[in-house]
Protein backbone atom coordinates (compact mmCIF):
# COMPACT_ATOMS: atom_id res chain seq x y z
CA UNK A 1 0.00 0.00 0.00
CA UNK A 2 1.13 3.69 -0.30
CA UNK A 3 2.42 6.13 2.81
CA UNK A 4 -1.12 7.46 2.97
CA UNK A 5 -3.14 4.47 3.08
CA UNK A 6 -0.89 2.96 4.99
CA UNK A 7 -0.30 6.11 7.39
CA UNK A 8 -4.09 5.92 7.61
CA UNK A 9 -4.01 1.80 8.71
CA UNK A 10 -1.68 3.01 11.79
CA UNK A 11 -3.70 6.27 12.42
CA UNK A 12 -0.54 8.44 11.63
CA UNK A 13 0.36 10.78 9.14
CA UNK A 14 1.95 10.48 5.46
CA UNK A 15 4.81 12.40 7.10
CA UNK A 16 5.29 10.18 10.11
CA UNK A 17 5.33 7.30 8.21
CA UNK A 18 7.74 8.37 5.47
CA UNK A 19 10.34 9.16 8.80
CA UNK A 20 9.68 5.81 10.19
CA UNK A 21 10.37 4.54 6.45
CA UNK A 22 13.74 7.06 6.30
CA UNK A 23 14.72 5.74 10.32
CA UNK A 24 14.27 2.03 9.24
CA UNK A 25 11.60 1.36 11.34
CA UNK A 26 9.01 0.07 8.50
CA UNK A 27 11.24 -1.72 5.59
CA UNK A 28 10.20 -0.14 2.36
CA UNK A 29 8.74 -1.73 -1.19
CA UNK A 30 10.41 -0.43 -3.96
CA UNK A 31 9.82 -1.12 -7.47
CA UNK A 32 12.42 -1.04 -10.25
CA UNK A 33 11.59 2.00 -13.14
CA UNK A 34 11.12 0.10 -16.49
CA UNK A 35 12.28 2.72 -18.46
CA UNK A 36 15.69 2.78 -16.43
CA UNK A 37 18.52 0.54 -17.18
CA UNK A 38 20.67 1.04 -14.25
CA UNK A 39 18.73 -0.52 -11.55
CA UNK A 40 17.42 2.78 -10.67
CA UNK A 41 13.61 2.47 -8.73
CA UNK A 42 10.57 4.86 -8.65
CA UNK A 43 10.66 7.66 -6.50
CA UNK A 44 7.28 5.73 -4.98
CA UNK A 45 7.23 4.04 -1.42
CA UNK A 46 5.08 1.29 -0.85
CA UNK A 47 4.72 -0.79 2.38
CA UNK A 48 3.83 -4.47 2.74
CA UNK A 49 0.88 -4.76 4.75
CA UNK A 50 2.34 -7.48 6.52
CA UNK A 51 5.59 -4.94 8.13
CA UNK A 52 2.65 -2.61 9.51
CA UNK A 53 1.18 -5.88 12.01
CA UNK A 54 4.93 -6.90 12.95
CA UNK A 55 5.48 -3.21 13.37
CA UNK A 56 2.05 -2.91 15.43
CA UNK A 57 2.95 -6.38 17.32
CA UNK A 58 6.36 -5.32 18.73
CA UNK A 59 5.17 -1.47 19.67
CA UNK A 60 1.97 -2.86 21.66
CA UNK A 61 1.92 -1.99 25.37
CA UNK A 62 1.21 -4.88 27.98
CA UNK A 63 -0.10 -4.37 31.39
CA UNK A 64 2.34 -6.35 33.01
CA UNK A 65 0.35 -5.39 36.30
CA UNK A 66 -2.48 -7.95 35.05
CA UNK A 67 0.06 -10.40 34.48
CA UNK A 68 1.04 -11.47 37.85
CA UNK A 69 -2.24 -11.54 40.73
Amino acid sequence: MDLRTAGGYLGCSYWTLRDLVLNGHIPAVRIPSPRARDGRVMRRILIDSRDLERLIERWKEVDTSQLHP
